[in-house]
């Protein structure tokens, strides 16, 4: 005869407690192992790519580098999308694989490709820069350096000795450092100075390309010797450029000067209105972002008190090190609450100190089982892992409840405490075997989900709550019955008498009413709660019609009112303690303009830094446009954990909003916040406002010009849209040009090829990479451009000089005509076709509405063939996460479809269990819409948990019922008495759940993790599906088993009539 799981346990206590003993032991080892990120290491199948290409038009860096890199990136295998997109800086390449991609072998073809492309590139173009995108590429720290004295001497300090230090800590990966002006060597050339002495421009560019020689030309045998032979004539300082040789006899120095210049004149940089060094810290994929922060600022602290650092500072802007630390503190804090209030609830229905411990035993033990299922898989301990240890904790005592109240109810019948503990739990093994595999197969479809944010975040969401769950099962049948099994019940005690006399005593069989009801039975809440729950039962058995019409009626409600309102978005939002000003000029602003415009918001925003709780200022722009951003006080500059901030980050911004100019010529404020999650704030132009979120609309089509015209029709449309403020177009501004038409003839016949014209152009205005030039320990970039007073107008256009096969000169004047238009700042491709968004800001945390009103513009808005609009990518990511949600939902109820047949033996019984799946889904849609908190990612997760766990009730209830009609009771009694046998172990399973989501659903001061739509997904559903369970599972399980009746008749006559 096999033996039970706990009858072994009984009969090896040994064995039981050193297993106990081994498994904290790694428990404690491998906490202090696991890496700490704050979020799952999110690989997305995207890479992007910079070519550089500065001062070229939009028009040239499309033509020179975008259709050039979408042919050659256009072979990649598994590519699903290429996006380009060209302004004046250069061409930066998005690529799109398909979901499961390995990015590690697709960033190696996409580096052989770039060397091939190179071969095509312009010569300026000659650093490629390929990043591979994922949540572990995001900064972890964001640090500022001031120094006094000399600031030059400092940052060259910082770039010298302090950047390798920090290189070398373990963990870090990158450092990228901003506010060091380093020098150029320019060239400055006279036009006049050309023109008098004839000489063309492209000719000396050539000319200085070629003067500065070292170069190996090969070896040399010289008796028994091989020499190897170098060419060199090399510029090494200044002098040797003005004494460089040009035609006509003419040296560099007559018609050109030469200057030193700080590469970041055409640009400012400050923090704090000081200029300081600021270092963005990026980590390697796999090191613990906790530690690595703290390594860095341990290494910052030892290298500024050395002596000649003496009077140099730091300034923390970010430290995602920080953030882990207090989001996981606030996170430890849930789980202890959750515990407390577990413990609690288990106190109040067992009315027992020993029994409530024993049951509180699976809380850790389940936890340190997941803690070192997650070291030994590689899983971080992360946002997400810890939200599910924490919803876990109010489940993991499910099991053991259920065991210990069976085993105390057979004690109450006089089995003795070692049978009662054995036959307590083997009764009751199939029922938590079933209900722990219910909840555990609602998670066996994520990792069938194979594209997307949710599958990752589900993935670590199931990982660690399905491993505490299967560690309670093996405890509740192991270590509770062992345990309960070596204790006494002292029913002479005072407090046992005082529960006697209160009706309070937990060991009475429920199915039993007291001889002599006590005069206080009123004072316990429990009996009152049972009665009440029997009346109404009861009624609602005899009337099932009614309350059926009742549920129907409910459902109808919620369809009406609070479905049709409640907000959709696709990642929660969390307050990042920082604002972000985006400012955009007009193609005629000069860095003197901007400085105007920079000075004046400062001027505004500087006396407000005091009652805002701005900490720090940083700003940096060029005459095309730049940033400022605001970091707030965070939670180390509060004086007391429970001090609120003065204001959210959402208020500050809609405070800015109102403050700054609307009515500057030629300027585009955009104010957002720097929040984690989707739809961090902010909105285009004057028309954002408070929460914003941005929706678009994609246009494509192959001519820009008239993809543009329907681009603006577009938007005329999507304005007028209800909800929806501040619609523009993603390449609404536009630069003036200067096109020159080449004289193709003339050119030919002087022996003038159009690119050298072009070249040459390029070169006086825009400026040459000449060579590098050595200075001390630097090396030192030559430059080689007109001078600026003679790159002022068109006349210096004209009189540009070239040099015809013959050596006669001609003027550019002559060579091209020249024609005025405008052109847009940015030109976008996707997959070889232009296309521009539509862009437009949604207030409301409700994306349904506005969804469903650009789904239908969509979808009307008519355009000609080789041109189509399609909805922008947030409104899609919306619509991605829903279907994989009812995707995974389906799936999951299927799963518990089959292991409830499994366990009833029956395809019908279980269909009145999966009626709490909807009852439940009622609660999470009314507190949902009662609280204004949005259905995202995060509550669908929630959501798909709550599944599991919510039919675990009904499991319990109908179970019971069976075998009440197994002992003779008939249908009617058997659902109203196994509904109050199990009204009690019902409600402690649903309340220790619920009350340790509650810390969740609450969130937490500003600034930390936005958990809320998870907590009140699983408190709402909960709620609403364990007092529904209550009573619309007897109710349907009357009609099923009508149903289930009549079919049994409807065949047995069928089978008569046959015979018959």
């Amino acid at each position: 005869m096999k033996k039970s799981l706990p009858a072994i346990a009984l009969e090896r206590p040994v064995t039981v407690t050193m297993l106990v003993i081994t498994l904290i032991c790694f428990g404690v080892l491998t906490a202090q192992r696991t890496a700490v990120t704050f979020m799952p290491p999110l690989d997305l199948p995207f890479l992007g790519a910079f070519i550089p290409y500065p001062g070229a038009t939009p028009a040239q860096v499309e033509q020179e580098i975008a259709i050039p890199a979408e042919g050659e990136f256009g072979t990649l295998p598994s590519l699903r999308q290429i996006y380009t997109n060209s302004s004046s800086d250069g061409c930066f390449v998005s690529l799109n694989f398909e979901s499961g991609t390995d990015m590690t072998t697709a960033l190696g073809e996409v580096r052989d490709r770039i060397e091939r492309l190179r071969m095509v590139l312009p010569e300026e173009s000659d650093q490629i820069f390929v990043r591979h995108f994922s949540l572990e590429s995001i900064p972890i720290m964001q640090v500022a350096l001031s120094g006094k004295g000399d600031y030059d001497a400092f940052a060259q300090r910082i770039d010298e000795k302090v950047l390798p230090r920090l290189l070398r800590i373990e963990g870090v990966a990158e450092i990228n450092v901003w506010g060091w002006r380093q020098q150029d060597y320019n060239v400055n050339f006279d036009q006049q100075s050309l023109l008098s002495r004839n000489l063309s421009l492209y000719d000396v560019i050539n000319t200085l390309n070629t003067g500065n020689v070292d170069v190996g030309v090969g070896q040399l045998m010289d008796g028994n010797k091989e020499y190897a032979i170098r060419a060199e004539a090399k510029l090494d300082s200044i002098a040797d450029y003005i004494q460089l040789p040009l035609a006509n006899g003419a040296r560099l120095g007559e018609v050109a000067t030469g200057s030193l210049r700080e590469d970041e004149e055409d640009s400012h940089f400050s923090i704090d209105g000081q200029r300081q060094m600021f270092m963005i810290v990026t980590k390697e994929s796999n090191a613990n972002t906790a530690k690595t922060c703290e390594a860095v600022m341990a290494e910052l602290e030892r290298i500024l008190a050395e002596p000649e650092m003496e009077g140099a500072q730091k300034f923390v802007f970010f430290n995602q090190g920080d953030i882990i630390t207090g989001a996981l503190n606030g996170l430890k804090k849930a789980s202890i609450y959750g515990g407390c209030m577990a413990l609690l609830v288990l106190f109040a229905f067992l009315r027992r100190i020993r029994p409530t411990i024993v049951v509180a035993l699976a809380i850790p033990g389940s936890l340190v089982a997941a803690f070192v299922f997650l070291y030994a898989v590689g899983m971080t301990l992360n946002l997400i892992t810890m939200m599910s240890l924490i919803i876990a904790v109010g489940m993991v005592v499910d099991n053991s409840i259920v065991v210990i109240e069976n085993i105390y109810r057979l004690r109450a019948k006089g089995l003795d405490r070692f049978e009662s503990a054995k036959q307590g739990a083997s009764e009751v093994a199939m029922a938590i075997i079933a209900a722990t595999l219910t909840t555990a197969v609602v998670f066996v479809p994520v990792f069938y989900i194979d594209s997307g944010e949710m599958s990752v975040l589900m993935r670590h969401f199931a990982v660690p709550v399905t491993v505490s769950l299967v560690a309670s099962l093996v405890i509740a049948l192991t270590v509770i019955p062992l345990a309960v099994s070596r204790f006494k019940i002292n029913e002479t005690s005072p407090w046992s008498r005082l529960l006697n006399r209160l009706h309070w005593v937990h060991t009475m069989d429920d199915s039993e009413a007291p001889s002599k009801p006590s005069r206080l039975r009123f004072l316990n809440p429990v009996y009152v709660l049972r009665n009440g729950y029997e009346l109404f039962l009861r009624r609602g058995m005899k009337h099932r019609f009614v309350s059926l019409l009742i549920v129907a009626g409910f459902v109808y409600l919620t369809v009406q009112v609070p479905m049709k309102r409640m907000g959709f978005q696709e990642m929660p939002t969390s307050d990042g303690r920082m604002i972000e000003i985006d400012v955009d000029f007009d193609a005629n602003y000069n860095m003197e303009m901007a400085s105007e415009v920079f000075e004046t918001m400062e001027s505004i925003i500087k006396p407000l830094h005091e009652t805002l709780g701005v900490k720090h200022s940083f700003k940096q722009y060029t005459a095309r446009g730049g940033e400022m951003n605001l970091f707030l006080i965070n939670d180390e500059d509060m004086d007391s954990t429970w001090e609120a901030f003065p204001y959210s980050s959402e208020e500050v911004m809609d405070i800015l909003w109102y403050v700054l100019p609307d009515n500057a010529p030629g300027v585009e404020f955009s104010v957002s916040t720097g929040g984690m999650g989707g739809g961090g704030g902010g909105g285009g132009g004057r028309g954002g406002g408070s929460a914003q979120k941005r929706v678009s609309a994609r246009l494509e089509g192959d001519d820009t010009q008239t993809l543009d015209g329907y681009a603006k029709r577009f938007l005329a449309l999507l304005d007028d849209l209800p909800g929806l403020t501040g619609a523009e177009l993603s390449t609404q501004r536009s630069n003036q040009e200067i096109q020159l038409k080449v004289d193709t003839e003339l050119a030919g016949y002087m022996g003038i090829r159009p690119m050298d014209i072009a070249q040459t152009v390029s070169f006086a205005l825009r400026g040459a990479q000449l060579s590098k030039m050595k200075s001390g320990s630097r090396e030192i970039t030559v430059w080689g451009q007109f001078r600026e007073e003679d790159r002022k107008n068109t006349n210096n256009l004209n009189n540009i000089m070239m040099a015809g096969s013959d050596g006669t000169m001609v003027t550019m004047n002559q060579l091209v005509t020249k024609h005025r238009t405008e052109t847009p700042r940015v030109i976008q491709r996707r997959n070889g076709k232009n296309f521009v968004y539509a862009v437009g800001s949604v207030a409301s945390k409700n994306l349904n509405d506005i969804h469903t009103a650009m789904r239908g513009l969509v979808s009307n808005f008519e355009m000609p063939t080789g041109y189509n609009v399609a909805m922008g990518d947030e409104l899609r990511g919306i619509e991605d996460n829903q279907s994989n949600f009812f995707s995974l939902l389906l799936m999951a109820v299927l799963l518990i479809f089959i292991v409830m047949s499994a366990l009833f033996e029956s395809c019908l019984l279980p269909l009145s269990i999966l009626t709490t799946v909807p009852m439940a889904f009622l609660g999470v849609i009314w507190l949902m819409f009662l609280t204004g908190t949005s259905m995202d990612t995060i509550a669908f997760i929630g959501c798909i948990l709550m599944v599991g766990v919510v039919v675990n009730n009904g499991i319990v209830i109908v179970d019971h019922i069976n075998q009440l009609r197994k002992e003779g009771l008939d249908r009617y009694d058997a659902i109203v008495q196994g509904g109050l046998n199990r009204l009690r172990p019902v409600l402690m399973t649903a309340l220790t759940t619920i009350l340790g989501a509650i810390p969740l659903a609450i969130g937490g001061r500003i600034g930390e993790p936005a958990t809320v739509s998870l907590g009140m997904s699983m408190i709402g559903g909960l709620s609403a599906g364990t007092v529904l369970t209550l009573f619309v599972v007897p109710l349907f399980y009357s009609f099923i088993d009508d149903l289930q009746q009549w079919i049994m008749r409807f065949f047995g006559e069928l089978v008569s009539l046959r015979q018959g």
